[in-house]
C-alpha cells in the first residue's frame, strides 16, 4: 500500500487554543496539504473542548474531539464545569475525555486540585463508556494508581 492512500490522522491538535484564532484556517490547510486526513482536536477546558467539538460537528470528515480539563487549569475547575463537559463527552463526535491526568512538574495547580479533576475524569470516563486522553508529568506513582483503580470500569 502506498503512503499516500494511508493519510495521516494528528491526534493531539490543540488548535482551539487562543494562539491559533488568526491563522485557523492556514493551519488547517497546510496540514491537509502535508497529508493529514484527520485530526483530533483536544479540549483543555471548557472553552476549547467546546470549540472542538462544534468544529468536529461542522466537519465530521475532518475533525473529531475530545472534552476535558488539562492538569494545568484544575485549580479553576467547579462542579459545573465537569458536568458540562460531561454532556459534552456523551456526544458522538467527542471520542475521548480529556486532556487529562497529572502534571506534578510546573504544579500550574495545586496537586490536590489536578487529583480531584482527575478522579471526576475517570468516573466521567466510566458512566460514559469513553476512553481517556492523558498526560502525565512528574507524577507516575499516583497517576498509575487511579488509573489502576478504575481499569476495569474504563473503555479502550
Amino acid at each position: 500500500m502506498e503512503n499516500a492512500a494511508l493519510g495521516l490522522v494528528d491526534i493531539g491538535a490543540n488548535l482551539t487554543h487562543s494562539s491559533f484564532e488568526h491563522d485557523f484556517l492556514a493551519v488547517i490547510a497546510e496540514a491537509q496539504s502535508a497529508g493529514v486526513q484527520h485530526i483530533l482536536l483536544t479540549g483543555t477546558d471548557l472553552e476549547t473542548s467546546q470549540a472542538s467539538f462544534d468544529f468536529a460537528q461542522r466537519d465530521p470528515q475532518l475533525f473529531s474531539s475530545t472534552a476535558g480539563f488539562h492538569p494545568h487549569v484544575a485549580q479553576q475547575v467547579t462542579a459545573g464545569h465537569l458536568a458540562a463537559i460531561e454532556k459534552l463527552v456523551a456526544q458522538d463526535k467527542v471520542v475521548a475525555v480529556g486532556e487529562t491526568g497529572l502534571d506534578f512538574n510546573r504544579n500550574f495547580s495545586e496537586p490536590d486540585s489536578q487529583l480531584t479533576v482527575f478522579e471526576a475524569h475517570l468516573q466521567i470516563a466510566s458512566r460514559v463508556s469513553k476512553p481517556l486522553f492523558l498526560h502525565q508529568r512528574e507524577a507516575h506513582k499516583p497517576f498509575f494508581e487511579r488509573l489502576s483503580a478504575y481499569r476495569d470500569e474504563l473503555a479502550g
